[in-house]
C-alpha cells in the first residue's frame, strides 16, 4: 500500500496529464510531448496493465455466463443457410480487401483532415485566405452578370456623383446615396455614404457603365470583408485558427449574402463590414487584447495589450467613422469598444480581488481616459452627421414600409416583433430568399394570438437562454459569446425599428454585418462543445 502510494503522488494525474499532452499537440510542441511521454512512461504502463486485467476479467465473465447457459440447456442461436450464405461472402478474401481498403481510405482522409486542422491552428492568416476559394465559387456566376436592376439604376447609372465628367467635393458631400439634394424641399431619405459612392465613381472610370465590373468589385469586397471576419475570430474573440477559418468559410458561403453581393447597391454594407470589424480588430490587439478560448485560465500564454497610450485611439475610430460613411450602421460600432473596456475592467477586477488586492492608479487611469475619449468621440460624430444631413426623419411611402403607417401601436409593435423573427429565421434556416419585402409581402400582426408570434417567442427565448449560459461559462468563453452577441444585436439596432422605423419591411443586406456576430457565436458554441 505504502509503494502505491508513493508511486501515485510520484506521477500527475490522468487528468491533468491528458491535458498537458492536448496543449502540446495543439501548440505543436512535439519535443514536449515526447519529454511528456517518456517522463510518465511508469503510469502509462501501469495504466495499461489495468486496462489488460479488467478486460481479462470481462471475458472470464462471459465464459462463466456461456456455461451457465449450456447447463441449463438453451441452445446457441442458429443462423439460416442465406445468413450463413451471406456470412461466408462476407469471410471471403475479397470482401475483406475491400474492407481494409475502405478503412485506409478513410484513415487517410481523417489523417489529411487533422493535418490540415493542426495547420490552420499553426497559420489562421493563410488558412482564412485559402477558404476564400470556396467563396469565390460560391459567387462564380456573378461574374458573368450584365446590367442594373431596381435601385441599382438610380445610384449608379443616374447618379451624378458617379457618372459626371467631374464630381466637386462640395457636390459629393451635398447628395445623399441616390445622388439627391439632401437640403431643400426634394424627397431625401438622408442616406449620406460618400464613401461607398467614391467607390461606384472609382469603377466607372475605371471602366465605365459595363456593370460586370461592379459585379467583380462586390465579390472582391465581399472576400475582404470574409477575410476580416475570420481575423477577428483569432484577435477579437480569441478563436483557435481552425475555428476562426470556418467562421470566415460560414460567413463567405452564406445565401443570406446573396443580396449584398448581386445587389449592386448591397456594397454599402459589405464595405461598411469591411471597416468596421477591421475597426474591433485594431482596438482589441492595441489595448483589449482576447484570452484565447484554447488556453486554460491565467495562461502566461495569453496576449497582452500593445499600445498603453491612448494616442493610437485615432487609428480604429477613423475606421469606424470610415464604416458609418459606407452606412450608417457603421457607427453603432462604437458601442463594441466601450463593450470591450466594460468586460475587460470586470475581468481585472475579479482577479485583483481573487488575490486579494486593487487595481493600480495607472490601470484606472489609462482605461477612463480611454472610455472619455470613446464616449466624447461618439457624440461629437452622431450630432455632426445629424447637423450635416438636416435630421434622420424618412419620407418614406406606405408601400414601403406599411407596418410603420398602422394606427395601432400594438400591431405596430407585434408586427416588428415578428420581424425580428423573419430576420433571425434567415440567418438559421435561409431557405426563401426575397430582394422585395415592400407592400403586404408580410402582412401585419394584428393580435398576440396570432400563431406567427411563435417564431419571435421562440427566438427571444433562445437568445435570453444564450446569454444565461454565457455569463455562467468561464470567463474566456463568456467574453467571446458576449462579444460575437453584441456584435449580432448593435449592429441589427437601426434596421429593428426599435429606434426608429426604417424605409423597409424587410431587407436581407440589412443582415450582412448581424451575421458576422452570428457565425463568430455559433463558432464559439461549437468550440465549447467540442472543447
Amino acid at each position: 500500500m505504502a509503494g502505491a502510494e508513493a508511486s501515485a503522488e510520484a506521477f500527475p494525474p490522468a487528468q491533468a496529464l491528458l491535458q498537458s499532452a492536448v496543449h502540446a499537440i495543439q501548440d505543436g510542441r512535439w519535443d514536449d510531448l515526447t519529454e511528456l511521454l517518456q517522463s510518465n512512461a511508469g503510469a502509462l504502463q501501469a495504466a495499461r496493465s489495468r486496462l489488460q486485467r479488467k478486460e481479462a476479467l470481462g471475458k472470464q465473465a462471459g465464459l462463466k455466463v456461456a456455461k451457465i447457459a449450456d447447463a441449463e440447456g438453451s441452445p446457441p442461436p442458429r443462423q439460416s443457410s442465406k445468413a450463413a450464405e451471406a456470412g461466408c461472402a462476407d469471410a471471403s478474401p475479397d470482401s475483406g480487401a475491400a474492407a481494409r481498403a475502405r478503412g485506409g481510405i478513410l484513415e487517410g482522409v481523417g489523417g489529411l483532415f487533422a493535418a490540415c486542422w493542426r495547420w490552420a491552428d499553426r497559420a489562421p492568416w493563410q488558412a482564412v485566405f485559402l477558404v476564400q476559394v470556396i467563396v469565390v465559387l460560391a459567387f462564380a456566376p456573378a461574374l458573368t452578370y450584365e446590367g442594373y436592376k431596381m435601385d441599382d439604376a438610380v445610384a449608379i447609372e443616374r447618379n451624378p456623383n458617379v457618372v459626371a465628367d467631374e464630381v466637386p467635393f462640395a457636390e459629393l458631400m451635398s447628395r445623399d446615396f441616390w445622388g439627391l439634394p439632401m437640403h431643400g424641399s426634394g424627397w431625401t431619405n438622408k442616406s449620406f455614404r460618400p464613401l461607398t459612392t467614391l467607390s461606384f465613381r472609382l469603377n466607372y472610370l475605371l471602366h465605365g457603365l459595363q456593370s460586370s465590373g461592379f459585379f467583380v468589385a462586390n465579390i472582391l469586397m465581399h472576400c475582404m470583408s470574409s477575410i476580416i471576419v475570420g481575423i477577428s475570430g483569432v484577435s477579437f474573440v480569441g478563436l483557435p485558427g481552425s475555428y476562426a477559418a470556418l467562421a470566415s468559410l460560414f460567413f463567405g458561403v452564406h445565401p443570406v449574402h446573396t443580396e449584398n453581393v448581386l445587389y449592386l447597391v448591397g456594397r454599402a454594407d459589405v464595405l461598411a463590414s469591411i471597416f468596421g470589424i477591421l475597426a474591433l480588430v485594431v482596438y482589441a490587439k492595441l489595448y483589449c487584447p482576447p484570452p484565447p478560448v484554447a488556453l486554460a485560465e491565467g495562461d502566461p500564454r495569453a496576449p497582452k495589450a500593445s499600445a498603453s497610450w491612448s494616442v493610437w485611439m485615432v487609428l480604429p475610430i477613423l475606421l469606424v467613422v470610415a464604416s458609418g460613411l459606407c452606412k450608417e450602421s457603421g457607427f453603432t460600432l462604437f458601442g463594441l469598444f466601450l463593450l470591450m473596456e466594460l468586460l475587460d475592467f470586470i475581468d481585472e477586477h475579479s482577479a485583483a480581488a481573487r488575490a486579494g488586492q486593487r487595481l493600480t492608479a495607472k490601470q484606472w487611469r489609462s482605461r477612463r481616459s480611454r472610455v472619455i475619449m470613446l464616449v466624447v468621440t461618439t457624440f461629437f460624430v452622431l450630432v455632426l452627421r445629424y447637423r450635416h444631413t438636416g435630421g434622420t426623419a424618412l419620407n418614406m411611402s406606405p408601400q414601403d414600409n406599411p407596418i410603420s403607417f398602422e394606427s395601432s401601436r400594438m400591431v405596430r409593435m407585434l408586427s416588428y416583433a415578428y420581424l425580428h423573427g423573419v430576420y433571425m429565421k434567415l440567418l438559421c434556416w435561409p431557405q426563401l430568399l426575397c430582394y422585395d419585402y415592400s407592400m403586404d409581402a408580410i402582412p401585419a400582426v394584428r393580435t398576440a394570438l396570432d400563431v406567427r408570434m411563435m417564431l419571435p417567442l421562440t427566438i427571444y427565448v433562445a437568445f435570453f437562454g444564450a446569454l444565461s449560459l454565457a455569463f455562467r461559462a468561464p470567463p474566456r468563453y463568456r467574453r467571446a459569446v458576449l462579444l460575437s452577441l453584441a456584435l449580432l444585436v448593435v449592429t441589427f439596432l437601426p434596421a429593428s425599428n426599435i429606434l426608429f422605423p426604417v424605409g423597409t419591411v424587410i431587407g436581407e443586406r440589412l443582415l450582412y454585418t448581424p451575421s458576422a456576430g452570428f457565425c463568430l457565436a455559433l463558432l464559439v458554441a461549437l468550440h465549447g462543445v467540442i472543447s
